[in-house]
């Protein structure tokens, strides 16, 4: 789409990088992307069945265990994550509980079991501590995997976090790339580093700004244009389709005119059997 200088401005640049591999030509199938088929659906249907079961027997790790293993066949269902929910509260893991909630009404948004569990632990849904327009960034980037048979990515409010950080970094700083002039947060794997005890196995990274004179370039319709046109390009389209992504944070800053710059934070963790946890 084709717009006039004078009135209307949008700019893009994207990062791929892998953290903890040389070569990003041929990653490890740490999390290998599966299009469920009828069996995967009843053998994950039976698996959160045992899960519910071994929850009522006070056999909380290998509920847990039954549970993920489901969610991973119900890429778009919320029943396994608030099972999954329910468990860790058994374990006293509450900020992974909510984590759990908030997953389930990515799927969900009105999963009145999750909303529940929300309650008990005082912790906020995922769209109360992200903005409008970041959450319609994050539900188009979802869309636009579904729509070409990749898995969804999760919300994580700490990526969230730090892509808000640059996306601020750039509104006052006046720069637009992925390296920053701010000292220790230099490179996306800096300001991913300032917020985690480990490095990714895999992570990526989208900017955007727009502008409009004399309208103010923040609404609904001017963030889905940001999305179509990252979409139609292919670096950044890269990022988003990404099948190895397990998380993304989005991060809007906005200046008193109405202008936006946009970061989007793609995650693939490291291997289950790293140590390290997430900060």
């Amino acid at each position: 789409m084709r717009m006039n200088d004078h009135c209307r401005r949008a700019v893009f640049t994207g990062l791929l990088l892998a953290a903890c591999t040389p070569c990003l030509a041929a990653p490890t199938k740490l999390f290998p992307t599966m299009e469920p088929c009828a069996a995967d659906c009843l053998a994950a249907q039976a698996a959160l069945q045992q899960a519910a079961d071994l929850l009522s027997r006070a056999k909380l790790g290998e509920a847990a265990k039954l549970a993920e293993a489901a969610a991973q066949h119900m890429r778009n269902s919320a029943s396994p994550r608030v099972l999954l929910g329910l468990i860790l509260e058994q374990q006293q893991r509450p900020a992974e509980a909510a984590d759990a909630y908030r997953e389930a009404l990515a799927w969900d948004p009105d999963e009145p079991r999750a909303l529940a569990g929300l309650e008990r632990l005082k912790a906020p849904r995922f769209g109360d501590i992200v903005s409008q327009y970041e959450l319609q960034l994050f539900r188009a980037i979802n869309d636009s995997r579904r729509a070409e048979g990749v898995p969804a990515l999760k919300p994580h409010p700490i990526l969230t976090e730090v892509a808000r950080g640059h996306s601020t970094a750039m509104r006052d700083l006046g720069f637009f790339e992925h390296n920053s002039p701010k000292p220790g947060e230099k490179t996306p794997l800096e300001r991913f580093l300032r917020c985690f005890d480990h490095k990714p196995r895999l992570m990526g990274e989208n900017v955007a700004r727009r502008w409009t004179r004399p309208q103010r370039a923040l609404d609904e319709a001017n963030v889905a244009g940001t999305h179509e046109q990252l979409m139609a390009s292919p670096g950044h389209r890269k990022n988003i389709l990404q099948p190895d992504f397990v998380y993304v944070g989005v991060g809007i800053a906005i200046n008193p005119e109405g202008d936006y710059w946009v970061t989007e934070v793609f995650m693939a963790p490291p291997p289950p059997s790293s140590s390290s946890s997430e900060g």
